[in-house]
């Protein structure tokens, strides 16, 4: 697949995207097209005054004009018909304004809400996500494409959906107008964009592969400023700020360098582009000069005509140009978000998966194997054979309903990978792990993690009060029930103190709460999850 036809299909693909919002795209287009006269009558007006009122100059488009202005022959005085252009101009350009405004409000919103719904699509997507996909990716560079790449759509679709559809006709309007005029006039003049088509494509076949890969800076420079907030304590611990802050700098130069290369190639082919298009009104001019000098068909109002409309032929390709800049922007960001959408599920709940309404309690692992090294193949009928890649190598664990089990043992000998199989965040690569004698496999992941409670090893805070993050996987609970969950974790006291008590706002992990030991509460035993609240 070639670099055009990639970006073709991506293109293509957000444009299906939209299709739930054709029918507002479709009001805003309709809005645009009736705003259409307002841009093209002034032309006509001047043409009008000066072939028909200064200078007569007899012609079919003079005659339609004076039917318009005169109202039907009922104004015949050439001041009266003079106040009449201009009234005529005012009264077009008020209804033009007017609808251009409620087009432009309405593509606006229709943006808004595509950027919306397509942020929201993200994050379910990411929600959804194994954790062993989450695990392989960076923080920074996921936020990156959710936010960052998410706006160069917005940007596109506020400011480019709308120039594209209303320059595009009024630039097409344009053409057939000039054609009518004087179709060898306008076609000596339309002849320089040509070139500037040619140059379009020569520019947009360099500046692809670049914005790809200015996204893709950009996406590490999110991803090393996460990293290093996330472990400033570490960084501080180990005095390395000043290795750090080189590291960063090196990224924060490599997306440096690719926007230069973008810059570079935008300078370079806009003034071309502008160049060869003014050639255009070098053009009309002279050809048009020199038919009036000359005695041809060609009038000195239908000269001021095409003047005003050459700024109607030029300016679209200057902006659809900008606009073009754009669409090569949201395709490189398309490219990087259609990239998460189209990752697909590790650990999807299979199509018979049943949901768990009520547990016993009774979990086991059956001959288990595991590595994370998914991507090396091995021999399901010999695993012993392999004994590097394994993680866990058949394990079986039986662990009955209301017993309390503990496993020991060295660091990187298993245990939290255990506990990762018990919740389902992986799962094995033979064997298998039950649940009051089911495979986990065969249950709705949803349906059975809520009768879990997991305590990790690092707290968590949610910059929300101290009520919420009690009750975050049991949100009904009300407040006597969070007080019994904080008594139970040895957390009430400490709680009762703070300046409004369980309604305190703990600030951004924690922050604003003065923790008195590691292992007050918040998401502690029994605390957060739903299972030591009585079943509703």
């Amino acid at each position: 697949m070639s670099s055009s036809e990639s970006s073709l299909r991506v293109f293509a693909r957000l444009l299906r995207m939209l299709r739930p919002l054709y029918p507002k795209i479709l009001a805003g287009v309709g809005l645009l097209l009736l705003s259409l006269p307002g841009e093209l009558f002034p032309a006509f007006a001047w043409m009008y005054v000066v072939d028909g009122l200064i200078k007569p100059e007899p012609s079919l488009t003079v005659d339609i004009c004076h039917f318009v202005v005169s109202f039907g022959g009922a104004v015949q005085n050439t001041y009266g018909l003079l106040l009449s252009t201009l009234v005529w101009m005012m009264g077009i350009y008020v209804v033009f304004e007017t609808f251009e405004t409620l087009s432009s409000n309405l593509m606006q919103r229709v943006a808004e809400q595509f950027i919306r719904d397509l942020r929201r699509r993200i994050y379910h997507k990411l929600q959804t996500q194994s954790l062993s996909y989450l695990q392989r990716q960076k923080t920074g560079d996921l936020m990156s494409r959710a936010l960052s790449d998410v706006d160069e759509l917005r940007a596109f679709i506020t400011g480019g959906i709308d120039v594209i559809l209303g320059e595009g006709l009024l630039w097409a309007a344009t053409v057939v107008i000039v054609m009518l005029l004087d179709w060898q006039v306008a076609s000596i003049s339309l002849a320089p964009l040509l070139a500037v088509y040619i140059l379009l494509r020569v520019f947009n076949a360099r500046v692809t592969p670049i914005y790809q890969s200015a996204r893709e800076t950009a996406g590490r420079v999110s991803s090393r400023l996460q990293e290093n907030l996330s472990g400033v304590v570490v960084i501080k611990i180990f005095g390395r700020e000043k290795q750090e802050a080189q590291r960063f700098e090196q990224t924060t130069e490599d997306n440096y360098l690719q926007q230069v290369r973008a810059i570079n190639a935008r300078t370079l082919y806009f003034p071309v582009a502008r160049m060869v298009g003014f050639l255009s009104n070098v053009f009309m001019i002279g050809v048009g000069g020199w038919s009036i000098l000359s005695g041809g068909s060609f009038t000195l109002g239908k000269l001021l005509a095409f003047r005003a409309y050459w700024w109607r032929l030029f300016g679209p390709i200057q902006t659809l140009a900008r606009v073009n800049d754009m669409v090569q922007r949201a395709i490189a960001s398309c490219r990087r978000i259609f990239e998460i959408l189209d990752a697909p599920d590790e650990l999807p709940d299979a199509q018979d998966a049943r949901s768990v309404q009520s547990i016993v309690g009774h979990l086991s692992l059956d001959s288990v194997y595991f590595s994370y090294q998914k991507s090396e193949p091995f021999a399901p009928e010999r695993p012993e054979s392999q004994t590097n890649r394994w993680v866990l190598q058949n394990v079986s664990i039986d662990i009955p309903a209301g017993k309390t089990v503990a496993l020991v043992g060295p660091s990187g000998s298993g245990k939290s990978t255990i506990l990762n199989l018990l919740l389902r965040f992986y799962d094995p690569v033979l064997g298998s792990v039950k649940l009051d004698g089911q495979d986990l496999r065969q249950l709705t992941r949803d349906s059975f993690r809520r009768h879990i409670a997991l305590v990790q090893q690092e707290s968590f805070l949610f910059n929300e009060s101290v009520l919420e993050n009690i009750r975050y996987g049991h949100a009904q609970a009300g407040l006597e029930e969070v007080e019994q969950a904080a008594q139970a974790a040895n957390a009430h006291g400490f709680i009762s103190q703070l300046p409004q008590g369980y309604h305190t706002v703990v600030g951004e992990r924690g922050g604003t709460v003065v923790r008195r030991t590691e292992t007050t509460y918040f998401h502690r035993p029994g605390v957060s999850g739903q299972p030591p609240y009585p079943s509703s």
